[in-house]
């Protein structure tokens, strides 16, 4: 008995499409990259209808094949990029709590203290700050813990002869006051360090470099020794400039960024600074 042309084109076509969704789901869409899954996904329904319409399939038939086509293609580059999101996503992690206990322990080995204390130094919201400054102070510090690990290598450069006398000269005022008896001798002298500091009550916080061979000293002596970029409240003058180059009151208060060298006499640069005089042309 013969069978009908039509008919043994159906089943031809029912056969090839069933073996190829098989081989398919099993095989060709777990193994197809992010970038050649989406190449394929530029035309599914082009590709997939001219496909069902050779094999004999209806119209109907055939967007039904590319809709069911397009779908797994989405499924794949969606569940791709959730993959590759997760892993990028637990390496920040990784690297965020390693870089946290590298500042941490760095810092309390410089101040003689227990992680434990710093830690809660730097997470304690001290009272007159609001809670959105406190996550503003606590955002800046993660930004230099971030990079720390880069950083305060790098700031050891400023330890040289070339940096010191670059930044500095040979002026007296580089020359450390001895350290105490009771400070550890085996402590690190060369170089200099980074750290964030935080001032609640003028509501900023700045990044900080401070020499290593002034660790012994008070807080006071230490700040002058100090590099500071800062931002927080204070006054400065905007009136007239006087005969000495600055600027004469009314002053005005801002939150604003700046730059304090103690040694260079430096001051909330350059919101305060000492303007030229010019030449007026007398004796």
């Amino acid at each position: 008995m013969l069978i009908p042309g039509s008919s043994l084109r159906q089943s031809a076509a029912t056969a090839i499409l069933l073996r190829s969704t098989t081989t398919t789901s099993r095989s060709s869409f777990s193994t197809l990259s992010p970038l050649s899954t989406f190449s394929c996904s530029i035309s599914p329904h082009t590709l997939t209808t001219s496909t069902a319409l050779h094999l004999g399939f209806s119209s109907s038939g055939s967007n039904e094949f590319s809709s069911l086509f397009s779908s797994a293609v989405f499924s794949t580059v969606t569940n791709n990029m959730m993959n590759d999101a997760t892993k990028t996503l637990g390496i920040l992690a990784v690297y965020s709590l390693v870089a946290n206990l590298l500042y941490l322990a760095r810092r309390a080995n410089l101040r003689q203290m227990t992680i434990r204390e710093l830690w809660k130094i730097r997470t304690t919201r001290e009272e007159g700050v609001s809670r959105p400054l406190f996550a503003g102070i606590v955002m800046a510090w993660q930004v230099l813990v971030l990079v720390y690990p880069i950083v305060e290598p790098c700031v050891r450069l400023f330890g040289t002869t070339q940096f010191q006398g670059l930044f500095f000269g040979n002026s007296s005022s580089t020359t450390m006051p001895p350290p105490s008896p009771s400070y550890p001798k085996n402590n690190d002298q060369s170089g200099w360090t980074i750290f964030f500091y935080s001032y609640p009550k003028a509501q900023g916080g700045g990044y900080i470099l401070e020499p290593l061979a002034c660790q012994h000293l008070g807080a006071n002596q230490r700040a002058k020794q100090q590099i500071r970029f800062d931002w927080h409240s204070f006054k400065y003058n905007v009136g007239p400039i006087g005969r000495d180059g600055y600027r004469h009151p009314p002053a005005i208060e801002r939150n604003l960024p700046h730059i304090d060298i103690p040694r260079y006499q430096m001051r909330h640069w350059p919101w305060r600074k000492q303007y030229k005089i010019p030449n007026d042309g007398e004796d």
